[in-house]
């Protein structure tokens, strides 16, 4: 009893307590416990001989781990050491005999590559199946032509060559042999050049630009200029060039152009459409395009040419155009086109909201509200706010005596590989088990795995494996005393704190981003030692944000002065929290007040947009968890000022 009192805060280090606990509340080892930790033991130590060449040291300890859970694993280590010289025969072997490791189709490939490097060509043959890896797809193309076989492989090369973006190096020598053929040629170029301007990877399109020649280079020129300034398509004239490309610089100027001016678009394409022969297909992409760029000015297509436009990705973008300007007669109609061939609770809301706004129908949105107010989701808890109703979480959680531990050997392997740390092949094992399981079973799986402390894992498969409405398992409540601390000292809901952290982090104190930030809340290190200044404290090193105390306090701080900046209204804060001040102030400043509901629409980052969104909705689910409930917003339709 003394031992479970004192370790009750190991659910924080959950890997610690797996190695600790053990050893510290027993006076004898449990029985496989000592097995098992030297075991674990004896892997790393296997595996840093082979690193080291030490191959008889590494043999003698494999032959040690025969019953041992991953002594697959050491097979694979030792096969990965060596791949570059394994024959087809070995392969073939290896790929029979370990099927079962999810670690085998990736090796196979990345073998596979290796040969098609060394051009052992007919290995590569047998081997080579249909892929859309472009890596592999070059190799293949350069095996016919090293075994004789050219013509196949040059006529494959253009649809390798003719993509937006740049290939492979190990496509080089494939291309330079292509290029000097029958098969290059400016009509091949000008296809490509298209690619990469719709794609703007403008430096590969100037690139391509020296293969051109004549009114093909001219072209080709006008067609990057017109890209990079489209208001030069208004002077546009023609230049001699075929026809298809003058009408292809037409179409993408009048395209560009309409994203910003698209008033002068229109007036561009008028002038155009009797010049050229464009067929019906081109001329709606043009029209299309107009229409887009004036919806997002708030200006819709009048009634007698509503019905022209009948792509329901256009219906779509017109219907969130009038949205995000609060034109609400036509957001009542186009979201209603919207809905007639897509059923979403996103647009049951706004045509909801529309219809109340205009008046007439406010008992049919009334209805439609209601029925939405019962979704667990961002929606649901706008729908409840506006009829001021209690939010629904819906929680279908398990109790813990109903589940039993899985029998599946990938969660077992998965646990075992996390132990020794090698949590890449720990994610593949996990993943691997989810895909096979009955959902049943993947429930039992997924509190397995969030027993080993890994929340993160949990919380991203759990709504992907038949788990949405378990909420303990998807809004775990971890680290409650430093959040408490937090909350008390910054003046802040805790189930803030805690949506903000969910959402960041998934809780993971050793996350880091590809913007650097880490931790639980994800401080960029310049922020936290800003945010340490404001507090008096001294600055933090990198190390020490991943100190999960340390983290939420400068994390809570952060966010207490983005509120306090923004005059107490989350969203804005909340927005600052992950794309920063500037931009926020950006998005607000010079601009008409609007609906709170509204301008989270108009967040012109869908990144930050969704953030925005979760973190409202995570807000209220910990609100209730916890028992301390909140308003959604109160209300969505609070103009933002």
């Amino acid at each position: 009893m003394l031992c479970q009192k004192h370790f009750r805060s190991f659910h924080l280090f959950p890997i610690l307590l797996v190695l600790i606990v053990p050893l510290l509340c027993y006076s004898k080892s449990q029985p496989g416990e000592t097995s098992t930790l030297q075991q674990r033991s004896q892997y790393k130590e296997a595996l840093k001989h082979l690193s080291q060449g030490q191959i008889k040291k590494f043999s003698k300890l494999q032959d040690e781990l025969d019953s041992y859970l991953l002594k697959d694993y050491l097979s694979y280590h030792k096969f990965n050491r060596l791949l570059h010289k394994r024959s087809q025969v070995e392969m073939d072997e290896f790929k029979t005999k370990f099927a079962h490791l999810p670690v085998t189709a990736i090796l196979e490939k990345r073998w596979l590559k290796l040969i098609g490097k060394q051009r052992r060509w007919k290995a590569f043959q047998d081997n080579y199946v249909t892929t859309s890896d472009p890596e592999l797809r070059c190799l293949y193309a350069r095996s016919l032509y090293g075994t004789n076989q050219k013509d196949e492989a040059l006529a494959l090369t253009e649809d390798l060559w003719v993509k937006p973006k740049s290939q492979p190096k190990v496509c080089d020598p494939l291309f330079e042999v292509w290029k000097k053929t029958k098969y290059f040629n400016e009509e091949v170029v000008w296809s490509r050049l298209k690619l990469t301007i719709g794609a703007n990877e403008r430096q590969l399109s100037r690139y391509l630009l020296r293969f051109l020649s004549g009114s093909n280079k001219q072209a080709g020129q006008i067609l990057y200029r017109v890209h990079t300034q489209p208001k030069r398509i208004s002077t546009f004239k023609s230049i001699g060039a075929s026809k298809e490309k003058e009408k292809h610089i037409v179409l993408h100027g009048v395209s560009r152009l309409s994203k910003n001016h698209p008033t002068q678009a229109k007036k561009a394409w008028s002038s155009f459409n009797g010049q050229y022969d464009f067929s019906n297909q081109e001329i709606q992409i043009a029209e299309s395009n107009i229409v887009k760029g004036q919806a997002k000015e708030n200006i819709f297509p009048g009634t007698s040419d509503r019905y022209r436009f009948k792509d329901e990705n256009l219906v779509k973008e017109l219907a969130n155009s009038a949205i995000k300007n609060a034109n609400w007669e036509e957001v009542s109609y186009w979201v209603k086109r919207t809905l007639s061939v897509e059923e979403d609770i996103r647009w049951d809301y706004w045509l909801s909201r529309a219809q109340i706004e205009i008046g007439g129908e406010e008992q049919e949105a009334k209805l439609r509200l209601t029925k939405i107010s019962d979704e667990r989701h961002y929606y649901g808890f706008m729908a409840a706010s506006l009829l001021q109703s209690k939010p629904r979480l819906n929680d279908a959680s398990l109790p813990r005596s109903a589940l039993q531990v899985p029998k599946n050997q990938n969660v077992f392997r998965a646990k075992e590989l996390f132990a020794v740390g090698d949590n890449v092949n720990a994610r593949r094992e996990w993943y691997r088990t989810l895909s096979s399981q009955p959902d049943e079973e993947k429930i039992n799986s997924i509190y397995f795995i969030n027993d080993l402390g890994k929340t993160p894992l949990t919380i991203r498969t759990a709504g992907d494996a038949g788990a949405r409405d378990h909420l303990k398992l998807r809004f775990p409540i971890l680290y409650q005393q430093e959040f408490k601390e937090a909350a008390l000292t910054t003046d802040q809901p805790l189930a803030l704190l805690y949506a903000v952290s969910r959402q960041e982090s998934a809780f993971n104190v050793l996350a880091v981003s590809s913007a650097n930030a880490r931790g639980l809340m994800q401080l960029i290190p310049s922020t936290a030692n800003l945010t340490a200044r404001r507090m008096g404290l001294s600055a933090p090193s990198t190390s020490r944000l991943h100190n999960p105390g340390l983290n939420i306090k400068l994390g809570s701080f952060h966010l207490s002065w983005l509120l306090k900046r923004y005059r107490g209204q989350t969203a804005l804060a909340v927005a600052a929290y992950n794309a920063g001040e500037q931009r926020v102030d950006r998005w607000t400043k010079g601009k008409k007040a609007l609906p709170l509901d509204v301008w989270i629409e108009q967040i012109p980052f869908k990144e930050t947009r969704n953030y925005v969104k979760n973190v409202l909705a995570f807000r209220q689910v910990y609100a209730q968890l916890i028992n301390q409930p909140l308003p959604f917003i109160s209300p969505p339709n609070k103009f933002l000022r």
